[in-house]
């Protein structure tokens, strides 16, 4: 859902209505047993007081005395028994409270990011078809599975919508297909702050919140100003993730006096993050477009911003733009647990760019987990590697992604296989061997 700046609401119960079942049969069986140990002490006592009558009346004192022992080894017994009914003041909260700690339910969202969806020309043409459609059809179809297993996917979205006269590099408009197909795809959400935004302005900003809106897809980092400033909060059960994304520029265009476009401005970013938290966010993401383009280590500039991040409380950060892979830093805490992950380069997810490294890139999934309000974990972060495919079929270009773990059945030839492979290497040399950082390798 989107939250207005200035409203939120919270609303979590953390104990189920069996859990509630399970408390109030306690506080019954409590109280009955309370019920029968003192209708069973009131009836000994008027049985003895009847006894003892007759005991006064017509036996012997010798008599009376054996008896007395008997009604005190009585009362020992039926105290003795007593002591094993629950009692109410001693027991009832600790019974409640175990039922409690086992029955809060554990919440798992999976959240997949892919980096930079570009539309150069040859891309455009590509789909285009006699009739003036356009069909996208099979350019992300080996990853729909891996989008659809998760609760929310997040992509890049690096262009900008128009109706007509579709551009490349540099400034870029791209057809509606584009983007509609990537809900087929299994993408939920698409980040927009990024340097081409504005390449097609106000109009084109329009047109792209407007397809997005019309086809499914929910946006982050630029919105028009007629409809307020908006949180995106992806929800699940008791998890609540305000998914922030900012950029470092829009290539020089004024940003125009209808829309706003989230920059990367550290006192910008700190209010955010704090209404986020205000209205009811569990947790913060941070989607960075920043970084120098085809360098494989980010710069100092990144590493200053992401320690800031983490620094108000951020637990993941994750960064797109220099079209190449960049590190993965996953931090842990004393007790072994992820504190923070930091994605600093997502590389590119489909374009028409050639060398080896800028050619694929690679998708980060993670599993945020939390039991009733205990604070959220970060879990099984893991990265699959995907490859673009570009070969000529039918008179035409075409653009297929493939991940590592289709390369055999689905390279055309041992060169393709072998680029995979280099390119592979290249992702694994950069990211470097962390044992807390797993790579996909097999199908789902």
């Amino acid at each position: 859902e989107h939250l207005p700046y200035k409203q939120g609401v919270i609303g979590s119960n953390p104990i189920g209505p069996t859990l509630k079942k399970k408390a109030a049969f306690c506080r019954r069986r409590l109280f009955l047993c309370q019920f029968a140990r003192l209708l069973c002490g009131f009836l000994f006592e008027t049985a003895t007081f009847a006894f003892e009558s007759v005991l006064h009346r017509y036996l012997h004192e010798t008599m009376k005395y054996y008896f007395n022992i008997l009604r005190l080894l009585t009362c020992v017994l039926l105290l003795a028994v007593g002591a094993c009914v629950p009692d109410k003041k001693l027991h009832e909260t600790p019974i409640v409270s175990q039922l409690f700690v086992a029955s809060v339910p554990e919440t798992r969202m999976t959240l997949v990011f892919s980096g930079d969806y570009m539309q150069h020309l040859p891309q455009v043409y590509s789909a285009s078809r006699a009739n003036g459609n356009f069909d996208y059809g099979g350019t992300l179809m080996h990853l729909s599975h891996f989008y659809k297993q998760a609760d929310f996917a997040i992509v890049n979205f690096e262009t900008t919508i128009a109706d007509s006269a579709y551009r490349g590099f540099p400034c870029f408009r791209s057809p509606a297909a584009s983007m509609s197909y990537l809900k087929k795809a299994g993408v939920d959400i698409v980040a927009l702050a990024n340097n081409h935004c504005c390449d097609y302005g106000v109009s084109g900003i329009r047109k792209t919140l407007a397809t997005a809106d019309s086809c499914g897809l929910r946006t982050t980092g630029v919105y028009e100003k007629s409809h307020g400033c908006r949180l995106l909060v992806l929800e699940k059960e008791n998890i609540r993730v305000a998914l922030l994304n900012y950029t470092y520029s829009t290539n020089g265009l004024p940003v125009p006096e209808d829309v706003w476009v989230n920059k990367i401005d550290t006192a910008l970013i700190a209010a955010d993050i704090a209404d986020a938290y205000r209205y009811g966010a569990t947790d913060v993401i941070l989607f960075y477009h920043w970084g120098e383009e085809y360098q494989a280590q980010p710069q100092k500039a990144q590493r200053r911003l992401a320690s800031w991040s983490r620094s108000k409380g951020v637990s993941l950060i994750v960064g797109a733009h220099p079209h190449v892979v960049q590190p993965i830093e996953v931090n842990m805490s004393d007790d072994s647990v992820i504190s923070d992950i930091t994605v600093y380069s997502l590389g590119n997810l489909i374009s028409n760019q050639s060398d080896l490294m800028s050619r694929g890139g690679i998708s980060f999934s993670v599993d945020l987990v939390k039991r009733g309000n205990e604070v959220t974990r970060y879990e099984n972060p893991a990265c699959l590697v995907h490859w673009v495919d570009v070969y000529w079929s039918d008179g035409r270009k075409h653009y297929q992604v493939i991940p590592v773990f289709d390369r055999d059945s689905l390279l055309r030839n041992k060169q393709m296989a072998a680029k995979l492979d280099s390119f592979t290497y290249g992702c694994r040399m950069v990211m470097g061997e962390m044992s807390n950082l797993r790579l996909i390798t097999s199908y789902p």
